[in-house]
């Protein structure tokens, strides 16, 4: 099964699926939430349509 761009396959698909991978986000959800709590007031430097991204098929997201 070939995979299309952009399809998100971190943690697996169907019987590869990550067993951790509900802990994994928590993990990651609940100091995100901590640090945007007390950085309740922080902002882009740059308008959001001016952020640059990986234009890459292994990676993906912000480029800086």
């Amino acid at each position: 099964m070939a995979q299309s761009v952009g399809t998100h396959i971190t943690f697996g698909r169907f019987e590869h699926f990550c067993l951790g991978s509900s802990i994994a986000r928590l993990e990651l959800r609940i100091p995100a939430e901590l640090l945007l709590e007390r950085l309740g007031d922080i902002t882009l430097a740059v308008p959001v349509d001016e952020v640059p991204h990986h234009r890459s098929f292994v990676l993906r997201g912000p480029a800086s």
